[in-house]
This record gives structure tokens, C-alpha cells and sequence, in this order.
């Protein structure tokens, strides 16, 4: 048989095989954190489009009392459409004059599964995200998110 003809031998391939599984479990846990922070950052913007519905609704309504996640943001899942990642919930005060707003990681989803933690912000503009909880402390400046 000519030298041209010859094909790979099986070490070659193995060798390629295990190059590629290499470069593979590299790869997939980096892509895997990089699409957690992308869902991170995305609901982070969720939630101060949220925050700027409410502070439309206390100006027309003088009031934060009656509204709600429904009212302000069509529904309580993020995203809206597809696999959710997030449960999105507002909480106005009993007196009106303040609420909080909380993105909350899915059972089951990818942030729930990678221990994403909650996030939160309020009517002051205060922000927490904390890692591997289902809730944050508005209080705590070392859990503010920028």
C-alpha cells in the first residue's frame, strides 16, 4: 500500500480524542459561569426597569400602595419568554411609601443549579446580591451590587 493511502492509526486518534475531552472540560464550565453572569447582569437591569415603574406609578398615583409585579412588569417570571430563570416579586409597604423588589433564582433552572443566590433593590436605590442564598440583606454594603 502506498505511504499516500495510509490513514490515522488509533494511538492518533485517541490522542485527539483526549485532546478535544481536555479542551472540552476546560471549556464548558467557563461558558457555563459566563451565561450565569450574563443572566446575572441581565436580570440586574430587569429589576431597575422595575424599580423605574414604580417610582411612574408613585408619580401618577402618589403612591407605591396597589401596585404590583403584574402591573409593573407583566408577569413574575424572567425572562418573560423561554426557560425561566428568575421569580420577580414587589412588595409595596402597608403605608405606601417604600417597596422592594427581589429576583429570585428558579428550582431547577441554571442559576438555581449554579448557587446564583437572590438579588434585591428597593425605593432608595439600595441593591444586594448574595451568592448562594435565596435572599440578601438591603443593609449589608458589602452585599451591594454595582
Amino acid at each position: 500500500m502506498p505511504k499516500s493511502m495510509r490513514g490515522f492509526t488509533l494511538m492518533e486518534i485517541m490522542i485527539a480524542v483526549a485532546i478535544i475531552g481536555i479542551l472540552a472540560a476546560i471549556a464548558i464550565p467557563q461558558y457555563q459561569q459566563y451565561a450565569v453572569r450574563n443572566n446575572r447582569t441581565a436580570v440586574q437591569a430587569e429589576l431597575m426597569q422595575i424599580a423605574a415603574a414604580a417610582e411612574r406609578y408613585r408619580a401618577q398615583q402618589m403612591t407605591y400602595a396597589g401596585s404590583t409585579i403584574a402591573l409593573l412588569y407583566g408577569g413574575s417570571v424572567y425572562p418573560k419568554t423561554g426557560t425561566g430563570l428568575y421569580t420577580l416579586t414587589f412588595t409595596p409597604a402597608a403605608n405606601g411609601l417604600s417597596w422592594v423588589a427581589t429576583a429570585v433564582p428558579k428550582t431547577g433552572g441554571l442559576q438555581a443549579k449554579t448557587n446564583d443566590g437572590a438579588l434585591a433593590i428597593d425605593n432608595t436605590g439600595r441593591r444586594c446580591w448574595k451568592k448562594g442564598s435565596s435572599s440578601c440583606d438591603l443593609a449589608d454594603a458589602s452585599q451591594a451590587w454595582q
